[in-house]
């Protein structure tokens, strides 16, 4: 992983830790470009960062939407932190949102089968982690 992915990581793991203060949240991965093949996909302006953002519960609809609300609201202090670290004129941040429901059954919002299962991801919660599966047998 080059220094600029690590520096990356490290942001991303301190925004983990705020963004796990919402009693709703369980966990929060890294994948896309940052993670395949060790971060070298990853090109400074011109690609984002990829979170999964997973519920503890299903929750009803209101519940969702409340969640999404402040988990957008700190995204856009994350882009705004990532600008000091990532060179170019701004580094996007997408996420993904799934209740174990929706984790459970690989449900993909462009409807890709397989996408969660196929796909490698690092918890940022664990220093030092490597990139995993999701699929549970």
């Amino acid at each position: 992983m080059s220094d600029l992915s690590r520096k990356i990581v490290q942001e991303l793991s301190a925004w983990r830790a705020e963004v796990l203060r919402d009693p709703g949240i369980d966990t929060v991965y890294l994948f896309g470009s940052l993670v395949y093949r060790g971060g070298a996909r990853f090109k400074a302006g011109a690609s984002d960062v990829d979170l999964l953002v997973t519920l503890k519960n299903d929750g009803s609809a209101p519940e969702r939407v409340e969640t999404q609300t402040a988990v957008g609201a700190r995204v856009k202090q994350l882009e705004a932190a990532l600008q000091g670290i990532v060179p170019g004129e701004n580094c996007p941040v997408s996420v993904s949102l799934l209740t174990p429901f929706e984790l459970a059954r690989n449900i993909h919002k462009d409807d890709k089968p397989g996408f969660w299962i196929a796909t490698k991801f690092l918890d940022l919660g664990v220093d030092g982690a490597a990139a995993v599966s999701l699929h549970r047998d």
